[in-house]
């Protein structure tokens, strides 16, 4: 049995990486890029979830944002806009509709739990039954 509780729910919320935004004196900023020049922009934080931030203010849709090397970037400074590495994807080998032998237990948890406590009672037995002897 699987739950999902949604916590909550923001439409059209503008979310970008969370090592976009540094902490300055002014509070929470981002370096924008336009035309290869870097701009600091003083920016609203609304949440953070997981890698990601969402803001609530300072910042358009679509604007690119630096989200590595921002101590090496000054206000003005011109940087060069880069596409970040694409990870490299193993390739599934398995014939389709093949199971992993993970699978059961990731999915099951409740029969996960009763296998190991089965692998356990039968271990406790098999070492009392030993040591009687």
């Amino acid at each position: 049995m699987d739950v999902t509780v949604k916590l909550a729910e923001e439409p059209d919320a503008l979310v970008v990486p969370t090592t976009a935004i540094m902490e300055g004196q002014q509070g929470p900023q981002v370096f924008v890029v336009s035309d290869n020049t870097a701009n600091l922009r003083k920016v609203q934080v609304s949440r953070t979830v997981g890698d990601q931030t969402i803001v609530k203010q300072g910042l358009n849709a679509g604007e690119l944002v630096i989200t590595s090397g921002q101590l090496r970037v000054s206000p003005g400074g011109k940087v060069t806009v880069s596409e970040p590495a694409k990870p490299k994807v193993a390739e599934n080998t398995a014939s389709p509709g093949a199971m992993s032998l993970t699978d059961p237990f990731v999915r099951r948890p409740i029969m996960t739990t009763l296998v190991m406590v089965s692998i356990l009672g039968a271990g406790l037995l098999a070492y009392f039954r030993l040591a009687g002897q």
